[in-house]
């Protein structure tokens, strides 16, 4: 997505813009996300003391991977933007980005404000119950007979000295 200074003065010195942008490297670089829908970017741009001001949404679907059970799931989400650019690169400062001959480019913005809106551990439902550490099965659809309680190895002498035969 592109922001130029001229369309912008042109209306007066703000413009609304609507665009598909698509994000095909952010699948590969996040393990938990199979796939991120084309994100709905909606922002306005407006003229202030030789700075333009960018803000808006960004509304898009992302499949991930559960990390307690591995299923796949859609969540819809939705992340703010707002940055700010300068033709003049005396300006530049980590908060204000260059933007030579008037040309804001957003794409690198918005992947950055997608990425950081990513969940770091999704899970598909809150009350998830994962798969189990002995046999693999996803506890949310079967239940298994295993003993997943965990002795703490420096007491594991202690469970011999209790019995399990009756006649003691």
């Amino acid at each position: 997505m592109i922001i130029d200074y001229r369309d912008v003065r042109k209306h007066d010195g703000v413009l609304a813009k609507h665009e598909q942008v698509l994000v095909p490297e952010v699948a590969k670089t996040h393990t938990q996300v199979e796939n991120v829908s084309p994100l709905d970017v909606r922002v306005n741009a407006q003229l202030v003391n030789h700075l333009c001001k960018v803000e808006g949404t960004v509304k898009y679907s992302v499949t991930y991977l559960c990390t307690r059970c591995l299923e796949s799931f859609v969540a819809h989400q939705e992340t703010e933007l707002f940055e700010e650019f300068t033709e003049d690169k005396n300006q530049v400062t980590e908060e204000v980005h260059h933007a030579p001959d008037g040309i804001a480019v957003l794409d690198p913005w918005i992947e950055q404000s997608l990425n950081l809106d990513l969940e770091f551990f999704p899970v598909c439902r809150s009350d998830c119950r994962g798969l189990c550490p002995v046999c693999g099965i996803n506890r949310n659809e079967h239940e298994c007979n295993c003993d997943v309680r965990t002795v703490d190895p420096r007491l594991g002498v202690l469970s011999d000295l209790l019995s399990t035969d009756e006649s003691e």
